[in-house]
């Protein structure tokens, strides 16, 4: 018998189950004698599929307890495969992770260790996620609404002597909450008052000023309890187990939800510092598997029943914002369990997971212009389709387009803009951008199937549009490497989604665009739209940027400022509050190179008078 279950679900996804099985054969030779593999296949019938099935039978010799390998062609979804896991282990103990996760050596030898310490737990653990980076570890999901998902990553906080609290960027400023559901405001930690009214940025210096650390991050640290986790890493005994919505199906909207209903049961939700993982998100040949609004909102809808929770949250986040129709939520709350599909007939077969029906497909291939096709792709509900009359817009303005992109409609947005050439790098492979091609007659397309990170340079163009992996590290070389060769416009898509923190868990991509503008500030936002995930539009020429005010209207203003610098004692502000002060103004739509249209002043001497205020009232608001 094995002390250790080892299960992953599957859906072609072959490289990463190599890669994640040997990984834990060689960097964990000292347990393979007490676990056992299970592979529960939801795609036995794919090519990934086979070779799946061929290296998984390979493996039964590994250990003493070898390796498992279960199709399951039907139900499809992360919540029956993970059920299955549990069904079909024979360790005492499981542990699930997705099929495509690292663990650092010694790990799994320390979690098999504790569950022989903790012999009766009914607790569910995970670990925390390590950033692609290396350098840094998210520890929970906090109890929030965001990028179509119930949960945000986050970061414990500690006084190091057992509490804990998290931090939520709230209108850029930190608003401190316990580790539970309800976003519980706390205002202490132990002996420690928490700075009210701190701003987001640069947060966790002011921290440790105050003799506060990140916990979870050393492996030595102490286990304590958390929210939630994202679901690439959990774990708990086989007898603990208490199973997902068996209603459940497709992919998304599990995390929160299992780690309270374990609460709901008289357990908890631990995390234990000496388990951390590594997470492949990255999916340069696109998501295989069918991922549909929808559905998704049919798990959450299920889970949250079964919870004896409201709807609201679900309904505000869905619906209101538009993302989810008024019909297809009556639709599917009248009758969740068996509404499995919108009303009607079952959907059309999709293309893979792009969301383009096989029907709207092959009217798109009938159709004889490229005006024609951006009217149906717009009117798809996806990921862009709200922005694509913006990049329209940008490119007609525009010779030469280049597009580092992961969805076809912003070649499809681009290419209606009709400028004389676009240079696509567009990691979504799809038939349809053929014939975008075709009927694009005013302008040549030149197209290319590659990773962002094999783009090594572009040639001079006048827009360039960036929607590829959203951490501040891939933005922040995106923009050194690239902007030099653009003449006018730079487009960043994931502005709010992945705004203050990336898909890694760390930074996110605005970080990135306020170095990149107080290093360049001929650069300046013109646009912001928080609506769809964000995006964000930066302009070079002075045409595309605000007016500034008249110059006795400037020289006036200039005065009034000056006068009460000197009356006031020309005080200085503090190093912090210029810094702050200058990170608001370097994403303002109203800054032209480095005056503010508003009053005409120069940005960094004017925030540098202690008592001088923005005419807009943005430098209070980050203050309070």
């Amino acid at each position: 018998m094995p002390k250790l279950t080892i299960g992953m679900a599957h859906f072609e996804d072959y490289h990463g189950v190599y890669f994640t099985i040997q990984s834990l054969r060689l960097h964990h030779p000292e347990v393979m004698k007490d676990v056992e593999f299970v592979v529960i296949d939801n795609s036995p019938d794919s090519e990934h599929g086979k070779q799946v099935e061929k290296s998984v039978r390979g493996w039964a010799h590994i250990g003493n307890a070898g390796a498992q390998y279960i199709p399951l062609v039907s139900p499809a979804g992360t919540s029956p495969s993970r059920n299955k896991i549990f069904e079909a282990a024979t360790g005492d103990a499981v542990l699930a992770m997705d099929c495509h996760v690292m663990f650092p050596a010694n790990s799994i030898k320390r979690l098999i260790d504790f569950y022989d310490e903790n012999p009766t737990t009914k607790d569910i653990y995970t670990g925390p996620l390590v950033y692609d980076s290396l350098n840094n570890k998210t520890t929970h999901f906090n109890d929030e609404w965001r990028g179509e998902m119930w949960g945000t990553w986050g970061s414990a906080w500690t006084n190091g002597t057992g509490n804990y609290f998290s931090i939520i960027n709230e209108n850029n400023k930190c608003k401190f909450i316990a580790l539970a559901m309800g976003q519980i405001p706390v205002t202490r930690c132990g002996e420690i008052e928490l700075p009210d009214g701190l701003t987001w940025a640069g947060h966790e210096k002011v921290l440790e000023d105050l003799g506060l650390i990140r916990a979870g991050i050393n492996v030595d640290d102490e286990p304590f309890k958390i929210t939630g986790q994202g679901l690439g890493v959990f774990s708990c005994r086989k007898d603990a187990w208490l199973g997902f919505n068996e209603d459940a199906r497709g992919f998304g909207g599990e995390e929160l939800y299992i780690h309270e209903k374990f609460r709901q049961e008289g357990h908890d939700a631990y995390l234990l510092p000496f388990l951390p993982w590594l997470h492949r998100f990255g999916r340069p040949d696109g998501v295989r598997y069918s991922l549909t609004r929808y559905g998704k909102v049919r798990n959450y809808v299920l889970e949250f029943n079964e919870l004896g929770r409201s709807l609201d949250p679900i309904y505000d986040h869905f619906v209101e914002t538009g993302l989810l129709s008024k019909a297809d939520w009556k639709h599917l709350t009248s009758n969740p369990v068996h509404h499995v599909t919108t009303e009607g007939s079952p959907p059309e077969p999709s293309c893979g997971s792009c969301g383009t029906s096989a029907k709207a497909a092959a009217d798109i291939k009938s159709m004889d212009t490229i005006d024609d096709v951006f009217d149906v792709v717009k009117a798809i509900p996806r990921d862009l389709d709200q922005h694509m009359d913006t990049l329209k817009e940008l490119s007609s303005k525009c010779s030469h387009v280049t597009e580092i992109s992961k969805r076809k409609e912003s070649l499809i947005a681009l290419a209606a803009g009709k400028p004389e050439k676009i240079v696509s790098h567009n990691i979504e492979m799809n038939t349809i951008l053929e014939h975008v091609e075709k009927v694009s007659t005013d302008t040549v397309i030149e197209r290319s199937f590659l990773k962002s990170v094999e783009v090594d340079s572009i040639e001079k163009t006048d827009l360039l549009f960036i929607d590829t992996v959203h951490t501040y590290d891939m933005m922040l070389d995106e923009l050194t490497k690239f902007a030099p060769s653009v003449k006018r416009f730079i487009v960043a898509r994931g502005t709010q989604s992945n705004g203050e923190i990336g898909e890694d868990g760390g930074r996110g991509i605005l970080y990135a665009l306020r170095f990149f503008m107080e290093k360049n500030p001929k650069w300046s936002v013109i646009e912001h739209h928080e609506h769809q995930y964000g995006i964000t539009v930066l302009a070079r020429l002075k045409k595309d940027k605000p007016k500034l005010p008249s110059i006795a209207k400037m020289a006036g203003n200039l005065a009034i400022a000056l006068t009460e610098h000197v009356s006031t004692g020309s005080h200085s502000t503090s190093k912090e509050e210029f810094e702050n002060r200058l990170a608001v103004c370097s994403m303002c739509t109203h800054r032209t190179d480095k005056q503010c249209s508003v009053c005409g002043c120069f940005v960094d001497k004017k925030a540098s008078w202690k008592e001088s205020e923005c005419p807009l009232g943005k430098w209070s608001e980050s203050n309070d």
